[in-house]
């Protein structure tokens, strides 16, 4: 703000009021004067009248002791006193220099008079010699210089008279303009100072209350209009202040609002993650969370193997919006890290749900008021979706620690296993074969029946160990069931020159490692069985996920089975049965379409936790 330049000095309020005041001041400074220069002026006219006055008397007692005849030295007395006052100084002092003053002249004639005249006169009637006629002269003179003292006096006094009354015309003439003076200056306030002042507070006291309205009249040339014009200014430069103020508030309290809503969507969605695992459910829950926050039409979590990028899961709030997703591929939608709009998915954001450089799939909203340039909602996204993954990687985590335990502890079963009933086994072959070494010749042809019963019992009791310890030390990486199940059908595909086939729609739904690890298991039996008892040429299996259940199916072109295919010391089926019920679910044999079997499993996909007693478990199957 510029403020307006001081006002000229023929207009200031200042300079015309320090004028007037300062001419009240000369007024009252000349009056003192005048009164002091007529007080100092008239010190000694008082005295002077006095003395003068006492000339008379002095004139009077040389008279009465000339008429006494009281002698010369009386005489002499007298008129030595009549001298002294004639002469006295402060006489002296009141009688003006100028020979031309009338006071002058007077006291010029009064002077002569005496000396030449009175004074000799005085001194010759008081020797005795004079004669009576001489004395009546004399009294006659005296009676005239009396006379003469007289107006002498008047004059004195008239003199005196007049400086008091030029003091009193000063005085009154001084008041009177002073009072004309300050007359001005009070109009001068009412009329130029006060209306303003008043305009001002009464400006000041709305601007207070937060009116920025109004604006001063009076905005002339003098202090007060440059005031005005400065508090005009002010008041725009406020008005415009307060507007800016006020945007900057509501822009504020918008900010404010929005981070409140981003921290509940925050409390909300990191809440839901940690009071329960990570299931579709609770995946559904947190993108209802997100949409509510976002005012989404709809949402899509599409869960990803970390490699591959192949879609293992996708997770959706919206009934068309998994649809508009057909890409089994979600590298497009990842890129490269960064939040995107897919060209296959117009007016929608894509949200990678990574940690640690490490992805496990993408948020897909479909927002068309939300665009990569609104830096704060994708940050808040892109949080969301780091939780996300955190979570999924501390299942995952978790699921291969429970994976890697039970492998353990499967290890260490067969351990057992090996190093007992193995050895076992092994030691009663050998005694068999020396039992039938030791026998003589001509036995009956039932002992060497029982004999040939018992070795191949032996044998095979001995061959489903092997199988069993085999199956025991399988070992699932973190990579999941289904590499599992490709290594699987690789290893008896070359085992018994077949042809495997993996045909896997489970479309991502998740299994824990208790049902890896039994559908695994199972799908080796039943592939074990086909390579020694089938004499098939292919091998299909197949993964479905439909209305909840899962669906496990292997079939092959084989022979098909046999009359009694849990015939007695084969132990196959009867461990595939027991880990079906372990997963709560079903186990049925028939003939495939091929001609050959075929075996389905369904259970659940909802799934109780696996006992927590393994190796009681396992204890079980063997």
């Amino acid at each position: 703000m510029t403020l307006p330049p001081l006002p000229p000095l023929r207009d200031s309020l200042l300079w015309r009021m320090g004028l007037l005041l300062g001419g009240i001041a000369l007024l009252a400074l000349i009056g003192m004067s005048n009164a002091l220069l007529t007080a100092v002026a008239s010190a000694g006219d008082a005295a002077a009248i006095n003395i003068a006055g006492s000339l008379r008397m002095q004139s009077y007692r040389i008279a009465t002791r000339l008429g006494a005849a009281a002698g010369p030295a009386a005489v002499r007395d007298e008129l030595d006193e009549f001298e002294r006052r004639l002469t006295h100084p402060q006489l002296l002092h009141a009688i003006p220099a100028d020979a031309g003053d009338a006071r002058r002249l007077d006291y010029s004639a009064l002077a002569t008079q005496w000396h030449e005249r009175l004074r000799p006169l005085a001194l010759e009637l008081s020797s005795g010699t004079a004669q009576p006629e001489r004395l009546r002269t004399a009294l006659a003179e005296i009676d005239d210089f009396v006379a003469g003292i007289d107006g002498f006096v008047g004059r004195l006094e008239t003199h005196a008279e007049a400086k008091l009354t030029a003091l009193r015309w000063v005085q009154g003439a001084i008041l009177l303009a002073t009072l004309l003076l300050a007359v001005l200056a009070w109009r001068s306030v009412r009329l130029r100072l006060l209306p303003p002042l008043r305009e001002l507070l009464g400006l000041a006291d709305r601007v207070r209350r937060g009116d920025f309205i109004g604006r001063a009249e009076h905005v002339g040339r003098d202090e007060l209009g440059v005031l005005a014009q400065a508090f005009n200014a002010m008041a725009e430069d406020l008005s415009k202040m307060y507007a800016d103020l006020e945007s900057r508030v509501e822009a504020q309290t918008h900010a404010l609002r929005r981070s409140n809503r981003s921290l509940e969507l925050l409390y909300a969605t990191t809440r839901r993650l940690n009071e329960a695992p990570p299931t579709a459910a609770t995946l559904t829950a947190v993108l209802a969370e997100v949409e509510r926050y976002t005012g989404a039409r709809g949402s899509s979590l599409c869960l990803v193997d970390a490699q591959s990028l192949k879609l293992q899961q996708k997770i959706s709030t919206h009934p068309d919006f998994p649809e508009r997703c057909r890409k089994p591929d979600c590298g497009s939608c990842v890129g490269d890290g960064s939040s995107s709009e897919p060209a296959h998915l117009p007016q929608t954001l894509s949200v990678p749900v990574q940690e640690l450089g490490e992805y496990y799939g993408v948020l897909l909203l479909e927002a068309p008021g939300i665009g990569v340039e609104d830096a704060t909602q994708v940050q808040l996204l892109e949080t969301v979706a780091r939780h996300i993954a955190s979570t999924l990687r501390a299942t995952r985590q978790e699921v291969s620690k429970r994976r890697l335990a039970l492998l353990e502890e499967r290890n260490v079963i067969a351990r057992e296993l090996h190093d007992s009933l193995a050895q076992q086994l092994s030691y009663l072959k050998i005694q068999v074969s020396r039992l039938q070494s030791a026998l003589p010749d001509g036995q009956p042809a039932a002992v060497g029946e029982i004999l040939a019963e018992l070795r191949e019992g032996l044998s095979s009791a001995y061959r489903e160990l092997r199988e069993l310890l085999t199956t025991f030390r399988i070992t699932m990486a973190e990579d999941g069931l289904q590499p599992a199940l490709e290594r699987a059908l690789r290893e008896f595909g070359t085992r018994g020159n077949l042809a495997t086939v993996l045909d896997d729609r489970l479309n991502g739904h998740p299994l824990s490692p208790h049902q890896e690890i039994h559908v695994l298991q199972i799908v080796r039996e039943a592939l074990s069985n086909i390579v020694h008892h089938a004499r098939a040429r292919t091998a299909r299996v197949t993964l479905a996920h439909v209305d909840g259940r899962m669906q496990v199916t292997i079939e092959d072109d084989g022979v098909g089975l046999s009359d009694n295919p849990e015939r007695e010391r084969h132990y196959g089926l009867t461990i595939m049965r027991e880990r079906t019920r372990s997963l709560h679910g079903e186990l049925q044999l028939g003939r495939s379409t091929h001609g050959g079997t075929r075996v389905a499993l369904d259970f659940p996909a909802t799934h109780a936790e696996p006992p927590t007693d393994t190796s009681a478990e396992e204890s079980l199957h063997v």
